[in-house]
């Protein structure tokens, strides 16, 4: 019908886009699409709401395509101190602060929020921990999550048992452990140093049994104090260290006394020096000569004679004997070593004296000098 005539009243334009929505803590934002036949997205960026924070590794951003596609793989969480609260008839949650006691970690996956671990100072609001008491701590390697536990203390009846180059402790487990991953290290003093002491064992001992440790080797007749010092996980942030420290001093036994030193035989004399190692009390020495395979009887001498002047009945004049030296201590269960053999001369000889009393003098006994 080529003469009907008509008549335009309203023309209305529109756009496709993606709608705003608000998910749980995330407000996604509205876009427009992108002409038909486009193959760039319109991008932009997705808000979180206030305490929150997107999640890790998470791009916060929303993005339209040509094919009407609105895609986005935002997500966010609360703040740490903060706990997830739905918003009634509707899809938005908020984010609230914990109450005072309570914590919520960054670690802890939970959308609420927990009340303050063992030993921990009840907090304010918002906390995304709880500090712990005086006195209580937690490894640098544990978390809001964990307890926070104390250092153990000292060990009780600590008993020692010795030999001359052995000692044997034994103490009880401290009363309180403060952990299950203690352990002891036992330290021994320096008897070249004064206060020094010696880290003599780092290591993990059953608690199932008696605890004890068997140091050696040891100098005889010595005094040691040997200390246990008992560690665990915490125990590096106590400034109190002393405080788990028990100790004992110990004398080792007289042990076998060395050899007299640089023994040598000069004319008419033996002399020597003290051993190095007495393990002991000396209390003399022990000479004996040797006329070959045969030897002569024990000579003694006192502890501050360092030398023997031989005698006719030690050795014929004019002849030379071999001859050895020896400790005595008070310790009779060990005799001490024999020194080397060294040769020693005796070069004593006779001097007769003549002379003529005064005339006018009549000699009583024992008076001539």
């Amino acid at each position: 019908d080529t003469g009907t005539c008509g008549s335009i009243e309203r023309i209305t334009a529109y756009y496709l886009v993606c709608p705003k929505i608000i998910q749980g803590l995330l407000t996604l934002p509205e876009i427009p699409l992108p002409r038909a036949g486009s193959l760039t997205p319109i991008t932009r960026d997705a808000v979180c709401a206030a305490n929150s924070r997107p999640l890790q590794q998470v791009s916060l951003e929303r993005s339209a395509f040509a094919d009407g596609r609105c895609v986005s793989n935002a997500s966010c969480e609360c703040e740490p101190g903060y706990r997830n609260i739905p918003v009634s008839g509707s899809t938005e949650e908020r984010c609230e602060a914990c109450p005072a006691g309570t914590y919520r970690s960054a670690s802890n996956p939970s959308t609420s929020c927990l009340h303050c671990r063992a030993n921990t100072i009840v907090t304010a609001v918002a906390a995304p921990i709880c500090a712990c008491s005086e006195g209580f701590y937690r490894t640098r390697a544990e978390g809001a999550d964990n307890n926070c536990t104390s250092p153990p203390t000292a060990c009780t009846n600590l008993m020692a048992d010795s030999t001359s180059t052995i000692v044997v402790i034994t103490w009880s487990r401290p009363e309180i452990i403060g952990r299950p991953d203690y352990f002891y290290v036992v330290e021994v003093s320096d008897p070249e140093r004064v206060c020094a002491f010696n880290v003599h064992n780092s290591s993990y001992v059953d608690t199932r049994s008696q605890p004890n440790y068997t140091v050696s080797p040891l100098v005889p007749h010595t005094s040691y104090v040997i200390r246990v010092n008992v560690h665990n996980g915490v125990s590096d942030q106590d400034p109190d260290g002393h405080l788990r420290i028990c100790q004992v001093e110990v004398m080792t036994l007289q042990g076998v006394p060395g050899p007299p030193i640089n023994v040598r035989g000069l004319p008419t004399v033996v002399v020597w020096q003290p051993p190095e190692q007495p393990n002991g009390v000396i209390t003399g020495y022990d000479i004996q000569f040797f006329r070959g395979n045969q030897s002569g009887a024990l000579i003694p001498k006192g502890s501050n004679e360092l030398f023997h002047v031989i005698v006719n009945s030690d050795i014929p004049p004019g002849t030379s004997e071999d001859v050895t030296v020896r400790v005595r201590t008070n310790n009779s269960r060990h005799s001490g070593i024999w020194s080397q053999r060294v040769e020693v001369e005796n070069l004593a000889v006779s001097i007769s004296v003549d002379y003529d009393p005064p005339a006018d003098f009549t000699p009583g006994p024992n008076e001539y000098r």
